[in-house]
């Protein structure tokens, strides 16, 4: 007794061309990502790369904490290009700066009322380095694997201004550096005419 053979009608596979064109498109697919991941493995894991990220970072956050700082205890905020804002020392040569805050990428200057004295902070800003004056005291600099973008804000001559600051890492290593962005405004306004505590002047600054 013979088995009748089913019928085929209806069933449909692939055709050997169809499997091949998958193969390739798979293969050109793979190698695609293949070639991304291993990119991106040689930026995340080159010897050195992920200290260097987190030094940028911390560098990043100590420049932020630092121009925060001075910021804050402002009486007077001096830019390159768009002259000072606030109470500011005369400079001079020879004067208690010799002139350094005038010539500075960004100068802060603040009235420290315990040891009457103006104080002031200069910056240079690529990569950011901060020099301290207190008084006619040099009181060092450090310096930091990072630069540093600030923009006033506020119309000229304003008090007080804004300060806009833009700190990328400059490590060659990192394809995408930590980046930080901040808005900073003085907690002072124009500088006291006097302490309200012990009545001195505080014209200082």
């Amino acid at each position: 007794m013979r088995r009748r053979a089913r019928s085929r009608a209806g069933e449909r596979g692939f055709t050997l061309v169809e499997v091949l064109v998958c193969v390739a498109l798979l293969a050109i697919i793979g190698g695609a990502v293949g070639i991304v991941f291993s990119v991106g493995l040689r930026t995340i894991l080159e010897p050195g790369a992920s200290r260097d990220r987190l030094a940028a970072a911390s560098d990043a956050i100590a420049v932020d904490q630092l121009l925060s700082a001075d910021v804050h205890r402002a009486t007077c905020i001096q830019f390159p290009s768009a002259g000072a804002y606030g109470g500011c020392a005369t400079e001079s040569a020879g004067s208690r700066f010799d002139g350094h805050c005038t010539g500075s990428e960004l100068c802060i200057e603040w009235t420290d009322l315990t040891t009457r004295q103006c104080d002031v902070a200069l910056y240079t800003l690529s990569p950011v380095a901060r020099s301290e004056w207190l008084g006619t005291t040099e009181a060092g600099t450090v310096t930091y694997r990072v630069t540093a973008t600030p923009r006033p804000s506020g119309a000229p001559g304003s008090w007080p201004v804004g300060v806009d600051v833009t700190v990328i890492s400059t490590n060659a290593h990192l394809a995408n550096p930590p980046t930080l962005s901040f808005d900073l405004e003085p907690l002072a306004t124009e500088p006291w005419p006097t302490d309200p505590v012990s009545g001195a002047s505080t014209s200082l600054c």
